[in-house]
């Protein structure tokens, strides 16, 4: 194919292999299976690359070197947040001509996070504030 189209629902699975290196992102698998966001690619049933967007944040995955991939990065907005490769992240720079501000990304969950590093943290909240852990009875509370 020689020009990026909006995958339509039921071709969505079609992208999965193009993660293959990338962790897990429960946003990226409601996308993909119809609940929310947009994705582009260049084939609808074999595509080499793919945009994932959902809302402000577009996810690039497959070749950087597809000859593609630059009308596909021409494809984010004048405001976006963009979670990729360095690959990617130099073809963004690219064609963007250092337009976006990088930052890095951090992911906070329990397998990254140390509960006994919170200690500090929760010590130093002010006293009108509460530490909770986050659990059925807390969220059914009215």
């Amino acid at each position: 194919m020689n020009k990026i189209v909006k995958i339509k629902k039921e071709h969505a699975v079609n992208v999965w292999h193009l993660m293959k290196d990338f962790p897990y992102d429960s946003l990226i698998d409601a996308a993909i299976h119809g609940y929310h966001g947009k994705i582009y690619a260049d084939d609808e049933t074999n595509p080499s690359i793919c945009q994932i967007t959902i809302a402000g944040t577009s996810y690039f995955f497959g070749d950087v070197n597809h000859p593609l991939a630059k009308d596909l990065v021409k494809n984010i907005g004048s405001w976006a947040e963009v979670i990729t490769n360095q690959k990617w992240r130099e073809l963004v720079i690219d064609v963007h001509d250092n337009h976006y501000k990088m930052t890095k990304r951090y992911s906070f969950t329990h397998e990254y996070i140390n509960i006994d590093d919170l200690g500090p943290f929760i010590d130093a909240l002010p006293k009108q504030y509460t530490y909770k852990v986050i659990d059925e009875a807390l969220t059914s509370k009215d």
